[in-house]
Parts: C-alpha cells; sequence; structure tokens
C-alpha cells in the first residue's frame, strides 16, 4: 500500500499536470458516483450470496424431526466411573460411565439410584430423553458383574 502511495505523490510531484489530472478523476468519480456505487454493490450481492450457498452446501443442515415433548428411551452400559453434580456449562448432575474404552458423560436428573454403586462397577442404566430437555431422566439402574 506505501509503494502505492508513494508513486501516486511522486506522479503529483514530477508532472506539473498531476494535479489537474487528479481533479479531472476525482470530478468523473464524483459524476459517476451513484453507477459506481450500483456496480460494487451489484458485485458485493453476488459475492454474498455465492458464499452464502457453499456456506449452507458445506454445512449441511439438520433436519429437526423431533418435536418437543416427545421421548427417546436410552440404555447405557458399562464401568460406573462417577455421578457428580456440575454448575458449568448448566447446573446438573452428571452420570460418567466407561465403556469400550471411552468416557461417556450422560447428563441426568438427581436421583439416589446411584448410592452406594462403587467405581468400577458394571451397571446398565435405562433412561427417557425428552427433546428439548437438557438432562435425561433415570428410570432403572441394573448393577452386574463385570
Amino acid at each position: 500500500m506505501s509503494f502505492i502511495l508513494h508513486m501516486w505523490q511522486s506522479f503529483l510531484a514530477l508532472h506539473p499536470w498531476g494535479w489537474v489530472t487528479a481533479g479531472v478523476i476525482l470530478l468523473v468519480g464524483f459524476i459517476k458516483r451513484k453507477a459506481i456505487g450500483a456496480v460494487t454493490s451489484a458485485a458485493w450481492k453476488k459475492c454474498d450470496a455465492w458464499f452464502w450457498e457453499k456456506l449452507r452446501s458445506k454445512l449441511q443442515l439438520q433436519q429437526h424431526t423431533s418435536q418437543t415433548g416427545e421421548t427417546q428411551l436410552k440404555t447405557y452400559s458399562g464401568t460406573f466411573q462417577d455421578f457428580t453434580y456440575r454448575s458449568t456449562p448448566r447446573n446438573s448432575h452428571t452420570l460418567t460411565i466407561s465403556s469400550n474404552g471411552f468416557l461417556h458423560s450422560v447428563p441426568v436428573n438427581d436421583t439416589h439410584l446411584f448410592l452406594g454403586i462403587k467405581r468400577g462397577t458394571f451397571i446398565e442404566v435405562d433412561t427417557e430423553a425428552t427433546v428439548g430437555l437438557y438432562s435425561e431422566l433415570v428410570r432403572r439402574v441394573r448393577v452386574g458383574e463385570t
């Protein structure tokens, strides 16, 4: 950018007609400002539409099929790790189990069903997930052998 400014200043300094040329260019730009604005506006709209179309095609927005209030029954099985209260990102209780070498953290409601279960015990947990709610409702806990 500084190179362009240097060239422009050199043009004005070396040529006595540089100021006249600059004035003519400014006058033509001032007269044609509406046409220049229309061209740049049309080009901007075309680039904007192209960008958002590409972004939508890359993201492939998910189709939300479930309705608010519908419930889904889920079963988690694995080795019990922890049942804790966490205040972030939301105030909730979290069940953590490990299954096939992966840790699964499930936000669940406050329940007494996990009291007395020791870490490392194999469990199966049946939950009811309601669409629109953050935590799942624990329905049944089965404790088994590893």
